[in-house]
């Protein structure tokens, strides 16, 4: 008889776990949303996901409150949200350096494909200025390269930390045009972009959206730009490809992309993504990513994010053994 029972209770639960996680769907969201960004405040990371928070908020008339959860290149951050129940109330929005951590730190890092459930690409990097320290003697990337190579003093550039997506690019360079420029890590945006201003470092690759500001009032200098195409913005700033290295067109562009823990809902899940779809074909929200140097997405489904992801990590694995970047780098 207690057998027949829980066969019973087993099988109404089969049936009836389809029909509750619709109705969960249909509702949602019922309460706050936290959505985990495990960089700092003032981040590239951080910008982005504001702009689609601001959006969402007005879409589903509901409070989206951004937890910044820096550290360990955002190991810190994306370990809380891989603990957060799988109801789509806790969120992750992280950047491509998440792959990169998983590769140079699996010991700490998480496997991402099998923690988390991809929802969508936000944006993709279109390209980072190279900027320098006003007082080097370096006014191009030809200039930089040359610097580099000489018997001088070493040239030091700053990153987010170990198996960073600075970190990648920068050691990108190195290998394609022969530098050794020295690796400073700091624990985020702002921190690199103040060491570079004061000159504890001489050089950043970095987002354009989280350094305008200071190249406007003169605290940094931009030479080069790591996209296919001169940035529209800037246009008077060449490319590294123009400007010393042929063919070097952002070969680590990063990208943002949102997340839930594994086993969220797959309602719930496309549910989030016909959301941010939809806020991203904003004008103010497009406009506002777009004069950062992204490429607006939004338009990949989960499946094909997952997809999109296995890629990027077979090709990020094939930079950072080339440069040998290890947990220790």
């Amino acid at each position: 008889m207690k057998h027949c029972m829980k066969s019973a209770l087993l099988l109404f639960g089969l049936v009836a776990y389809p029909a509750l996680a619709a109705a969960g769907a249909e509702n949602y969201p019922a309460k706050p949303i936290r959505i985990i960004v495990p960089q700092q405040a003032g981040g590239s990371v951080d910008i982005t996901a504001r702009y689609l928070v601001a959006q969402l908020q007005v879409q589903l008339n509901q409070s989206i409150i951004v937890d910044n959860r820096p550290g360990a290149t955002g190991i810190i951050g994306t370990q809380v949200a891989a603990k957060a129940t799988p109801d789509g109330y806790t969120l992750l929005y992280n950047a491509s350096n998440m792959l990169i951590d998983q590769l140079v730190n699996p010991k700490h890092a998480i496997d991402v494909l099998s923690t988390f459930a991809p929802i969508s690409l936000a944006v993709a990097s279109r390209g980072n200025l190279v900027v320098v320290n006003p007082a080097l003697r370096a006014r191009s990337v030809q200039e930089l390269i040359a610097l580099a190579r000489s018997n001088d003093r070493p040239l030091k550039y700053g990153s987010q930390g170990v198996g960073s997506g600075q970190q990648l690019l920068v050691e990108t360079f190195n290998l394609r045009a022969g530098t050794r420029l020295v690796h400073v890590p700091y624990k985020g945006v702002p921190a690199i972009i103040t060491a570079a201003i004061n000159g504890e470092v001489d050089v950043l690759f970095i987002n354009p959206i989280a350094v305008v500001p200071h190249i406007k009032a003169g605290r940094l200098r931009a030479i080069g730009y790591t996209g296919s195409a001169r940035w529209p913005v800037m246009q008077e700033i060449p490319t590294v490809s123009e400007s010393g290295l042929p063919g070097f067109d952002n070969p680590q562009a990063s990208w943002h992309g949102l997340f839930a823990p594994l086993k969220t809902p797959r309602e719930i899940t496309m549910k989030i993504y016909t959301e941010v779809n939809k806020a991203l074909q904003v004008d103010k929200v497009r406009g506002a990513l777009e004069g950062g140097s992204y490429f607006v997405d939004g338009n990949k489904s989960p499946d094909a994010f997952r997809k999109y992801i296995e890629s990027d990590l077979k090709r990020i694995k094939e930079v950072v053994d080339a440069a040998k970047i290890t947990a220790d780098s």
